[in-house]
């Protein structure tokens, strides 16, 4: 009787065990927590409203050309207007004919309504200059040629490249004629000017 009582204790005693640790074992095994649901997301405000856009400018008008010895072009500055390249002819560049020459542009001076330039071409021996200039008047820019002539020799080269150095050899140079009616006249001149404005 005691053994069965016993027996029966020690029965109770390991399904109690049993029941302890599987619960245990559960209880590690699905211990990852449940993730609640989220909350809604409030509205998103409202865009405010985009600035006005500012005027535009005028549109660049590039690759113009004067073939005369002066012309006119609409501006709004007279820092609208930008050389970049020339055309020369006179009997001192090649006699009878225009020739496209490599040419720089150095600015001799400048002020509100007027930019004096510089067109200058190289050769082994000289600085081929022609000064021109550009006046404003109202809303319109004028060109117009003014004077040549040259700096160097075949024993001194002329070397000049920056600004400062064309504007010192135009300040020293020797006068030439300016050509300004055809390509066999004497002297050198610009047979034409190719400019852009607002570029």
């Amino acid at each position: 009787m005691n053994q069965g009582k016993l027996f029966i204790g020690v029965l109770v005693l390991l399904v109690c065990c049993f029941v302890s640790s599987g619960g245990a074992m559960i209880l590690t095994m699905g211990g990852e927590g449940v993730t609640g649901p989220t909350g809604p997301t409030g509205p998103t405000g409202p865009t405010g409203p985009t600035g006005p856009t500012g005027p535009t400018g005028p549109t660049c008008q590039p690759n113009k050309t004067f073939s005369e010895q002066t012309g006119s072009v609409s501006c709004s500055s007279v820092d609208d207007f930008k050389p970049e390249g020339a055309s020369w002819w006179g009997s001192a560049i090649m006699s009878g004919t225009v020739v496209d020459m490599p040419t720089t542009f150095h600015k001799l001076s400048s002020s509100s309504d007027k930019n004096e330039y510089i067109a200058m071409t190289r050769t082994s021996q000289h600085c081929k200059m022609v000064k021109f200039d550009v006046t404003k008047s109202g809303n319109t820019c004028n060109y117009e040629t003014k004077s040549a002539g040259y700096s160097g020799s075949a024993s001194t080269p002329c070397e000049a490249d920056s600004d400062a150095e064309v504007i010192a050899v135009w300040n020293s140079k020797t006068d030439m004629t300016l050509a300004t009616e055809e390509a066999g006249s004497p002297g050198y001149g610009l047979a034409s000017l190719s400019y852009s404005v607002y570029c």
